[in-house]
């Protein structure tokens, strides 16, 4: 059979262009902050002409400006991290002020007063007060490098910190972004809520995520792509409202993690987390306590690679998990005389579940069968069908008579590896690669077979590459340009792919040789009378996203202005099975007393399939010629 491919190629996704006249300045997709302020003297006068000299901690690079007329200044496009400002001008005081934290796209007042005297005389001030930023109007939060750290976080996924922002909450389950069903784009980090968050009541789709300043989106259900370790972050900002300009792109909040870069000191984390069943309970209906294991283990590592210029900073974080799913839930299979076609269990109220006995009618003459056994030749199909079940594990009952015994193999492996290097002051570039191979084998409700929403084996495969270039044209002039490429694949295969299910139990048809191996999908209503086998068929996709941004700011006078553009290109294409191995519905319809099943019915859904009675079928083909 010919596979169906959609492609949306050579597709925009976004062009902004934009430009901005403000006396404060919006920083868009990128990794950067800002420091301005005001200098006077004693009397509370500008003064102009000061040398302003902003230096980072850790890397030793700085910037240096001057204050204009008015005793303003202005250095834009700072690297997240720690730095000191010194105030020097010919008859005053030299003004230090040390431990001045900058976090992501912050604009962060650093006013200075200049005491008469020599300029070798300094005065130095210390302070790791919060910065109150006066020239935004967007609304939002820092998660710092030492909260992401020091908070517990369940699974380290480091999303759920966003709720620390207020009108941030974790996303409703089964949002399709939440990953409580465990469906290909959203099995990581599902026992932990993936990357849903709701901001201001907004829907989970709604968020666009980024990673320093490169779109982070996958184009599914609109969830994020990389999950970096928290141990690579150096911080992330979540905007609620108001965002600026240049995001665009979701209504929801904008999550602009930056990972960490190398210094001139080397640090290094190594960690294993180890959770197991051993001091587990065991769930209440459940016979057997499930086994789960949890090994999260990994590394981070930054150093120097020439002092005060090149740095690099590496991480990998791995997970072998075991995680019971559905646990001490029940499901419905057939009991060993119903296969036989004998059906007199269901004339004893208690047994049926429903409070009331059920009885089986002939479909052709739409008479009750003597004693609910059916007299007329059984399906044969429909009796390997019915064979492939396991036996119930709770005697007198006809539903919910099987545990589930559901445990999904977890496997990831996720890493980056980032360098930066300072050609001088004003010349500053970045790269970073991303990987992620993860995925999940999940053997579902029943052995063997497909049975279970996200059951069978769904991976992603990931790769990013990041760049940045900065250049200082002079102090009232600096140009940022972002360079991003993500190739994403997402897979979802049913269990025993490759074996062709169908034809061992004798269903025919047109899908009976499709290449979409495994078994049909077969089942009615809710699964409430025998559950579900069976799917859709194989699906996957690849998407193929590039993204190009600059951004030029002039400062001048007390205004500024900021020219740039993004644009983001996607490439997606996706197979879906489209149950082209075919969809064999039976009604759900019970016959209970006063209640006559319509003729081509039995009354009970078991007896329907060894009637050979659907109530309706569907195949999917594409054909050629």
């Amino acid at each position: 059979m010919k596979k169906k491919t959609s492609s949306f190629k050579n597709r925009l996704i976004g062009s902004l262009a934009t430009l901005l006249l403000t006396t404060g300045l919006s920083f868009g997709q990128s990794d950067t902050g800002r420091v301005e302020g005001t200098v006077t003297d004693p009397t509370g006068a500008a003064v102009a002409g000061v040398t302003v000299v902003v230096t980072n901690i850790e890397t030793n690079s700085r910037i240096e400006i001057t204050t204009n007329e008015q005793g303003n200044y202005v250095a834009p496009t700072l690297r997240v991290g720690t730095y000191r400002v010194e105030f020097s001008a010919q008859g005053f005081r030299k003004n230090i002020q040390n431990d001045i934290t900058l976090t992501v796209s912050q604009i962060a007042q650093i006013n200075a007063q200049l005491d008469t005297g020599e300029i070798t005389d300094v005065i130095e001030i210390s302070s790791n007060a919060p910065l109150v930023e006066t020239s935004s109007s967007s609304l939002g939060q820092v998660i710092e490098g030492k909260q992401i750290v020091d908070l517990p976080i369940n699974g380290r996924n480091f999303t759920q910190l966003a709720t620390l922002v207020p009108g941030v909450s974790r996303g409703t389950p089964g949002s399709n972004a939440d990953g409580s069903g465990g469906n290909a784009e959203t099995f990581r980090q599902g026992d932990t809520g993936s990357a849903a968050i709701s901001a201001n009541g907004l829907r989970e789709q709604n968020n666009n995520f980024l990673l320093d300043g490169i779109d982070n989106n996958e184009s599914i259900v609109n969830t994020i792509v990389f999950f970096p370790p928290i141990e690579a972050l150096q911080e992330f900002r979540v905007i609620t409202s108001v965002a600026p300009a240049e995001f665009g792109r979701g209504g929801g909040a904008v999550i602009n993690a930056i990972t960490k870069s190398g210094s001139n000191e080397i640090h290094g984390t190594v960690f294993e987390l180890l959770r197991n069943s051993e001091l587990d309970a065991r769930a209440t209906f459940a016979p057997t306590k499930p086994i789960f294991q949890r090994n999260q283990f990994g590394f981070a590592f930054g150093a120097p690679i020439k002092k005060n210029r090149t740095f690099f900073f590496g991480n990998y974080q791995g997970l072998r998990q075991n995680l019971p799913k559905e646990e001490g839930n029940r499901v419905t299979v057939p009991t060993s005389r119903m296969r036989q076609g004998d059906f007199g269990e269901l004339l004893n109220a208690d047994f049926t579940g429903l409070g009331q006995p059920i009885t089986i009618f002939d479909p052709v003459t739409g008479n009750p069968f003597p004693r609910n056994i059916i007299t007329r030749p059984l399906d044969p199909v429909a009796v390997r069908y019915l064979n492939s079940f396991p036996l119930p594990e709770i005697a007198g009952r006809a539903t919910q008579n099987y545990f589930v015994k559901r445990i999904a193999k977890q496997t990831f492996n996720d890493g980056d590896f980032r360098i930066d290097h300072r050609f001088n002051d004003t010349n500053t570039i970045f790269g970073r690669f991303s990987i992620a191979d993860d995925s999940q084998n999940d053997p579902g409700r029943i052995p063997g077979f497909q049975a279970g929403f996200g059951a069978g084996l769904n991976t992603i495969e990931a790769r990013g590459v990041a760049s940045g270039y900065t250049h200082t044209f002079s102090p009232n002039a600096v140009n940022e340009f972002r360079f991003g490429f993500t190739l994403l694949r997402i897979g979802f295969f049913p269990v025993n792919f490759g074996q062709n299910q169908n034809q061992t139990i004798g269903i025919g048809g047109l899908g009976a040789g499709n290449t979409n191996t495994g078994i049909s999908l077969i089942g009615g209503g809710n699964g409430n009378f025998i559950e579900y086998l069976g799917d859709g068929g194989q699906f996957t996709l690849r998407e193929r996203s590039y993204q190009i941004s600059d951004a030029l700011t002039y400062i001048k006078g007390n205004n500024t202005l900021k020219f740039g553009f993004v644009t983001i290109r996607r490439n997606v294409k996706a197979f879906q099975g489209d149950f082209a191995k075919g969809f064999y519905s039976f009604s759900d319809f019970a016959a209970t007393p006063g209640n006559k099943p319509p003729l081509g019915q039995t009354g009970y859904e078991v007896a329907d399939m060894l009637a050979g009675r659907t109530s309706f079928t569907s195949i999917t083909a594409s054909l050629t010629g």
